[in-house]
């Protein structure tokens, strides 16, 4: 019989090879078998090719073999293998991406190596669109992200660089956005934005006395507006939400009319 046996360690083993005990005239025989250090060196390196929407990682061979010649290549990843000696991987999230080279010898020495490729995906608080009331400025990203570079048009913007400018465009705009993290620039995603500048609208009032115990107060109701009436400047308390209701002040009294549109203008 051919026995195989895997040793676990470089080193000097003994090995016997003895015959049956019924045989006459059998002398053991023995030999050292020596296990060196294995002469393969795995390594590979793992390179950030594109990044936007998905990321691509490129892993390439970097191991050297001093004792013979490379028979085979093994990657293994958690969604696939290859056997080439350059692959390439491509994710859709942020991961932390395992990677294993196992390299095969032509005298059947075998060794692998290991490592976790940290993958970061731009992640994008741009909103899809702000609404901009009666020319007041608005930002268009306040969940900016510090690690991320930013690049705005058009270049009527007053900062096209800012990660979180101030627009207030009198009409409905449409502002394009570069956003690349500054540790790895290969990652660059490109968006756009809508501010959107609703029709403007005004309400009217006037100064008025009464002899009367009620008063019936209103307002036009020309379009989709919510209202609320108050005894108090800052709104802290609400007494109608209609666009006409019945007063009865029983002193000299100041009523205080919001109206609110359709995009909390």
């Amino acid at each position: 019989a051919n026995p195989v046996h895997t040793y676990s360690a470089a080193g000097n083993y003994r090995v016997t090879l003895t015959l049956p005990a019924e045989l006459a005239c059998v002398t053991p025989l023995q030999k050292i078998i020596t296990v060196n250090e294995s002469a393969i060196v795995v390594d590979f390196s793992a390179e950030l090719t594109t990044c936007a929407a998905t990321a691509t990682v490129l892993f390439t061979n970097r191991s050297v073999n001093n004792q013979s010649a490379i028979a085979s290549y093994e990657w293994r990843f958690p969604h696939g293998s290859s056997n080439a000696p350059q692959v390439s991987v491509t994710v859709d999230s942020s991961q932390n991406l395992s990677a294993t080279l196992i390299i095969t010898s032509i005298d059947g020495c075998v060794d692998s190596l290991t490592r976790v490729i940290p993958v970061e995906l731009i992640k994008n608080t741009v909103p899809d669109s702000v609404v901009v009331c009666n020319g007041l400025p608005v930002f268009l990203n306040p969940a900016y992200n510090e690690n991320y570079s930013y690049r705005w048009s058009p270049a009527l913007l007053s900062d096209t660089t800012s990660s979180n400018p101030a627009v207030s465009p009198t009409t409905t705009t449409t502002y394009a956005v570069t956003i690349t993290d500054r540790a790895n620039p290969v990652c660059t995603i490109f968006d756009t934005l809508v501010a959107v500048v609703p029709p403007p609208f005004q309400i009217t009032t006037r100064d008025t006395t009464i002899c009367e115990k009620e008063l019936l107060l209103s307002v036009a109701d020309n379009r989709d507006l919510r209202y609320e009436w108050s005894t108090e400047a800052d709104f802290n308390t609400i007494v109608a939400t209609t666009n006409q209701w019945v007063a009865t002040p029983t002193a000299v009294q100041t009523y205080f009319l919001r109206a609110t549109d359709a995009f909390g203008c």
